[in-house]
């Protein structure tokens, strides 16, 4: 985990964030018992740090790792036990063997996701993690007092027209030729993966989506195939997005697809740009312009909010619409969850940043948020300034060149001519 703390410290300190980041995460911690969450932060592995999976060699994950920490990494936040049991409904914010409630944060590189990988090993790990997490690190579908919250850089897949980026993937034509990483072999073959706009398909339903929220179209499954209550929070596309992915139940068999196993289930997922409604569309498909959802949903508390440590926050949503489910995450009527896609930070885009605030509800009994995009103005702003910058040097050196020239310029008293009587 990256603990780049924005402050000198100690060496002590130093030392335990260099063993802290050799580990894949899996602790435990009270939330707001340790300050200098305050400080830190966390460094989402991204296509210009590593590559994509056909480029991302162990040389360059292990150069990463070695300045900002694992790729992969987890940190579990619970409630502190006063918050609870100050609660007049204690009771039911714990589960039977006395569980806090908690937020699950999860960082995950999602580069080496898809193939075909330069490096098989460097797969198998990010695999061989999200499996770990899945097994042991994961609370029950069910349990609507966790929250899952995961940070990757590449967004899950969705069709075209839904987001400014569509689905695209490229391969290397021939093996690297000119040059290497340092350690004499090439930097890609002919035939890996080169460049990407989303996840496949596959590794956004089976690595995300059914791995990581445990979502499922499958009603006879662990919690109704509802999923673990979370978010996801992506980046790569510039322009930024806000999606639903849900399962779609009008699916039919595509005998030309090649996936007819996956339609024969009678389900797919899809995705639809979001409406203040975590919830899905009531003809279970998708226009890609927005959801069809009608709702309204606010919330408000006080808790412990993401990053810091504490906050304090409250948020509002309301869609427009016929369909089902409530404007609150908790009232889906089927297995649904929202991604929100960062706008950049580059002064293009309107040099954005999100804040979000997570609380746990305790009339409902599970956690709420909101997420809010601002922006720090334009690029223009940026160039305006600099070009006066150069306009003002320009000037200020045609002063310096012509001053002298001035200066040694001497006015010669012109001579009277006087007649002679």
């Amino acid at each position: 985990m990256s603990r780049e703390e924005g402050v000198d410290e100690d060496k002590d300190e130093e030392e335990e964030g260099i063993k802290f980041g050799r580990d894949d995460g899996g602790e435990i911690e009270v939330l707001g018992e340790d300050t200098t969450w305050a400080r830190r932060i966390v460094n989402v592995v991204g296509n210009h740090d590593v590559g994509y999976a056909g480029d991302a060699s162990e040389k360059r994950i292990e150069r990463f790792e070695r300045v900002f920490g694992p790729g992969n990494w987890d940190v579990r936040f619970e409630l502190p036990s006063s918050s609870v049991s100050s609660s007049s409904t204690s009771e039911d914010e714990t589960d039977e063997d006395g569980v806090p409630p908690s937020i699950h944060l999860i960082n995950l590189n999602s580069l080496v996701l898809d193939t075909p990988a330069i490096s098989p090993a460097v797969q198998e790990n990010t695999y061989a993690y999200i499996n770990t997490l899945l097994t042991e690190r994961s609370h029950p579908v069910h349990d609507r007092r966790s929250f899952t919250l995961l940070l990757t850089h590449l967004p899950l897949h969705k069709k075209e027209g839904v987001c400014t980026d569509a689905p695209y993937f490229s391969f290397h034509e021939e093996d690297d030729e000119k040059g290497t990483d340092g350690d004499g072999v090439p930097r890609y073959y002919a035939g890996g993966l080169k460049e990407q706009n989303h996840l496949s398909q596959y590794a956004s339903a089976n690595a995300v989506l059914e791995g990581v929220f445990g979502m499922s179209g499958e009603q006879d499954g662990p919690g109704g195939g509802m999923g673990r209550k979370g978010l996801v929070l992506t980046g790569h596309d510039h322009t930024g997005c806000d999606v639903v992915h849900f399962v779609n139940r009008s699916v039919g068999v595509d005998q030309d697809s090649g996936e007819d196993d996956e339609l024969k289930k009678g389900w797919a997922w899809d995705a639809v740009r979001y409406r203040g409604s975590v919830s899905v569309p009531s003809s279970g498909t998708g226009s890609g312009t927005g959801i069809e959802g009608e709702g309204e949903g606010q919330g408000q508390g006080q808790g412990q909010g993401q990053g810091q440590g504490q906050g304090q926050g409250q948020g509002q949503g309301q869609g427009q619409g016929q369909g089902e489910g409530e404007g609150k995450d908790g009232d889906r009527a089927g297995p649904a969850i929202r991604e929100v896609t960062m706008r950049s930070m580059m002064g293009e885009y309107g040099g954005y940043a999100g804040l979000l605030s997570v609380w746990f509800d305790r009339e409902r009994g599970e956690w709420d948020y909101a997420i809010q995009m601002c922006a720090a103005g334009v690029q223009h702003i940026w160039w305006a300034v600099h070009v006066l910058d150069l306009v003002t040097l320009g000037l200020g050196l045609v002063v310096l060149l012509l001053g002298p020239e001035r200066s040694t310029t001497a006015i010669r008293p012109q001579k009277k001519k006087t007649k002679m009587q």
